[in-house]
């Protein structure tokens, strides 16, 4: 069996064969989590997986830094895993895709934030932070592990994933009513440690979960590793240029029993396909490129990643 931890069959790109595309995968073995990026993709990821009560077919619900349209309106996403508890047996199994995106400096060129009047850099990161840390709330407050999304800036690719460690290395037990309080360090990028974003997550347990899409450096990865989190690998380990082989080092040197495989179709699609419109089938390739880099045995990079996915978001039901 593979798993797919992280794609997107809950969007417009597959609204027409989705149901055939996962026919394929159950034949094939393969599981897979749909993952939102705002209210409507989660509810959607959401009414997917109930059309597979007995499949390993999952839903993961969030707002995306970029891509959602407003603030994180909690009780919206409350009543989805209400609905699904009533049920019975809830396919949310995770709070994602969420984190940072730094990405873009101008906020006309973020769907999540145009509607608002935010002119800097500085203000766009605080805002994302602020959504960020609700969302991290959130998941701790109904038991589920976390999505990753962290996306630096041109001019310092790590700076997302540093703040986004930050932001969960802390957690304080006293919420104050603002996400975010005092002084920006380094160069208006950091927050003081006094009054870092953590503090709301509003109890002294750190969120568990994955770094979707991990493309930082060893030292960021490592770190991720050491508070417990899954890395996500996806497509980009097969490309052939070689800016990524620091990242195919980080796969070398990061333990199989923290790694997760996704192709986060429909993008990213891996070597040999790429160019091609991506599917959760693809998600083989990524497993043999893992197995290639740590000169391991397929089966066991399926075995073994289909176990990660198994701990984090399914409380051993496979």
């Amino acid at each position: 069996m593979l798993f797919d931890s992280h794609c997107h069959l809950n969007f417009s790109d597959f609204e027409n064969n989705y149901q055939e595309i996962i026919a394929d995968c159950l034949e094939k073995g393969i599981g897979l989590i749909n993952i939102g990026a705002d209210y409507e993709s989660s509810k959607r990821a959401v009414a997917i997986a109930d059309e597979y009560p007995d499949k390993n077919i999952y839903a993961s619900i969030g707002i995306h830094p970029t891509e959602g349209e407003g603030e994180f309106e909690q009780e919206k996403f409350q009543e989805l895993i209400d609905v699904e508890t009533r049920l019975g047996a809830s396919k949310i199994v995770a709070v994602g895709e969420i984190g940072l995106d730094y990405y873009y400096k101008n906020a006309e060129d973020i769907k999540s934030l145009k509607h608002k009047n935010i002119k800097t850099i500085d203000n766009i990161k605080r805002t994302q932070r602020e959504e960020f840390v609700k969302q991290l709330n959130f998941a701790q407050k109904n038991n589920l592990p976390v999505v990753l999304h962290a996306r630096g800036s041109k001019e310092n690719p790590d700076d997302a994933y540093e703040d986004m460690l930050e932001i969960i290395s802390t957690p304080l037990s006293s919420p104050p009513r603002s996400a975010v309080r005092g002084k920006l360090q380094r160069g208006s990028q950091r927050l003081n440690n006094k009054t870092r974003d953590s503090r709301l997550r509003g109890n002294d347990n750190i969120v568990k979960g994955v770094v979707h899409c991990f493309d930082a450096s060893l030292e960021i990865a490592q770190k991720f590793v050491d508070f417990g989190f899954y890395i996500g690998l996806t497509g980009i380990i097969t490309f052939k240029n070689k800016s990524v082989d620091n990242l195919r080092q980080v796969v070398k040197m990061i333990p199989l029993e923290r790694i997760l495989v996704e192709t986060d179709a429909p993008w990213l699609t891996p070597e040999p396909h790429r160019g091609e419109k991506n599917t959760p089938q693809n998600v083989e390739f990524v497993a043999l490129k893992v197995a290639e880099l740590k000169g391991a045995n397929y089966e066991k990079v399926c075995e073994q990643t289909t176990e990660n996915v198994n701990r984090l978001f399914l409380n051993d039901k496979i």
